[in-house]
């Protein structure tokens, strides 16, 4: 079952008014952490806390939005090994101060309307020299770089205010942060990959729409070669996500993903096929002495308890009953 979007909404403004500074900034470090990654983080030192920070978790992407007196972040090496990180970040700042930025011995400064993008996997430093004001979009690593292979490439630098593709994502991420999430999956998904083309354009450069589509092309074939694998290989009961996606020479973060576009997870395809074959063995005669255990093993099942509490559950009657024309469904 696909990822069920989330809203997670902070504001400083919420919280009881005999709240100190540093329990405020607290309050905002456990949400930011819980939904994003551990950080260090200051506010500005002439002023009170003030923070507002709204998170979207949507089908594998986490779209922000936050403004305040937040002014300085550090991700160091120390947070990466106690909570890694191996996707993409791409912030558009918007009616903010300037913004410093420094990874992988690179640094730059970002005024109002540009845009960045960062790599989850090396640390970070940042610091404004005022109010911060600033939206994001925490993506899949493999899934960008099979739009934009260079985008390791391109970190840290700035890219155009005036580029359609960075403007139409910062008010998409507004509209978004503004809608309900998670009432139709269809929807959500759809969203997702708007924000995602959106990004592969800003950052891709020389790649435009149509070279975009003939990429989501190949990860529509992609998923007809991981679904035909599984097909072939569902009834070994040591068949598993990270032996396929070793297999195939991807990592299984982007098999799931994958598969996640097409409907369902690996683990939910797999144990519908194994199911399907059994009820086929069940039922014709030419397994009537074969044991439930062997069927079971046979189909790729390890535990017959487990085999038996799965066939109910999908099919209305335990094997047994199946098999001498018990109450089933299909």
């Amino acid at each position: 079952m696909a990822e069920v979007a989330q809203r997670l909404v902070f504001d400083s403004k919420d919280l009881p008014a005999g709240l100190d500074d540093a329990v405020r900034l607290d309050r905002w470090r456990n949400l930011f952490e819980g939904a994003v990654n551990p950080v260090d983080v200051d506010y500005l030192p002439d002023r009170p806390f003030r923070s507002r920070l709204e998170l979207t978790l949507l089908c594998g992407m986490t779209l922000s939005r936050q403004s305040g007196t937040v002014h300085r972040f550090a991700r160091t090496r120390r947070h990466i090994a106690s909570s890694p990180d191996i996707g993409f970040h791409f912030g558009v700042v918007r009616r903010s101060a300037a913004i410093s930025m420094e990874q992988s011995r690179r640094a730059a400064v970002y005024s109002s309307g540009q845009a960045l993008l960062l790599n989850g996997c090396e640390p970070a430093f940042a610091r404004t020299g005022g109010d911060l004001d600033f939206a994001s979009v925490m993506l899949d690593r493999d899934t960008l770089l099979d739009l934009v292979p260079e985008a390791e490439d391109l970190v840290v630098n700035a890219f155009d205010a005036n580029s359609p593709a960075v403007r139409l994502l910062a008010g998409y991420i507004d509209l978004i942060s503004d809608q309900r999430v998670g009432a139709d999956q269809a929807v959500d998904q759809h969203i997702a990959t708007t924000v995602l083309d959106l990004v592969a354009l800003a950052v891709g450069g020389q790649r435009d729409s149509t070279e975009i589509a003939r990429v989501r092309g190949l990860r529509a074939a992609r998923l007809a070669q991981i679904v035909a694998e599984i097909r072939k290989n569902f009834s070994r009961p040591e068949f598993s996500s990270q032996a396929l996606a070793h297999r195939l020479g991807i990592s299984a973060r982007y098999l799931q993903d994958i598969l996640f576009e097409g409907g369902s997870s690996f683990t939910e395809r797999v144990l519908e096929l194994r199911l399907q074959r059994a009820r086929s063995m069940l039922a014709s005669r030419s397994y009537n002495h074969v044991k439930v255990s062997e069927i079971a093993l046979a189909c790729g099942f390890n535990e017959v308890s487990y085999f038996n509490r799965c066939f109910r559950r999908r099919f209305g009657a335990s094997p047994t009953q199946y098999r001498s024309g018990g109450p089933a469904q299909g």
